[in-house]
């Protein structure tokens, strides 16, 4: 029972305006940390958007980076294969030349 009368006691006028006051200042701070935390969500939201264009724009350069590259790259290849072909051609071309001039000392 002293539990009851614990809730039945009475709290004076200047106890309740003192524990309003104190709830109204922990609300207002509250609502302040609030505020400031919608600010810096909505900063990092507007972050997140950038970083995700400049992800975006350096992907498109790194596949300009590769495209370069691989012709680049290919470049080598490429005149190994004309140098190559070239002197097939020339050694074929001395064979064959060879073998008409054999012939025409034959004949």
């Amino acid at each position: 029972m002293p539990e009851n009368e614990a809730l039945r006691s009475e709290v004076s006028r200047d106890q309740y305006e003192g524990r309003t006051l104190m709830c109204d200042e922990r609300f207002r701070r509250d609502k302040e940390r609030i505020d400031r935390n919608e600010d810096e969500m909505r900063r990092v939201r507007e972050l997140t958007v950038q970083m995700g264009e400049m992800i975006k724009r350096h992907d498109s350069q790194i596949e300009g980076h590769e495209r370069r590259l691989m012709t680049l790259e290919k470049q080598p290849s490429e005149q190994f294969g004309k140098i190559k072909t070239a002197a097939i051609t020339a050694i074929v071309t001395g064979l064959v030349g060879l073998a008409v001039n054999a012939i025409w000392k034959l004949g």
